[in-house]
């Protein structure tokens, strides 16, 4: 599965912190200040997508055609999709 690369960035930042937390602290406490990051939101893969080739074909989602993999976008296992999907699902 194809994920932005933006968010998925953000993702591992947020993780590599907590798990530096938890090493340093012995616990998941964060600290309220500038340099702790938040929970990544929700997936949000709409910078991907060519909205006027979608329009034309209305069937169909496409992507930019000037997407770069591991620039814009990063392909998934579809386990690792379906479980970061679970966890960060847009309602």
């Amino acid at each position: 599965m194809v994920d932005s690369n933006r968010w998925w960035q953000s993702w591992i930042d947020y993780v590599i912190q907590d798990l530096a937390n938890s090493t340093n602290n012995g616990s998941h406490h964060h600290e309220h200040g500038s340099n702790v990051l938040r929970r990544p939101g929700a997936i949000d893969n709409t910078d991907l997508i060519d909205d006027t080739a979608s329009e034309v074909s209305n069937m169909e989602i496409e992507l930019h055609d000037t997407l770069v993999e591991g620039r814009d976008y990063i392909l998934l296992p579809q386990q690792v999709w379906e479980k970061l999907h679970g966890w960060y699902v847009i309602f």
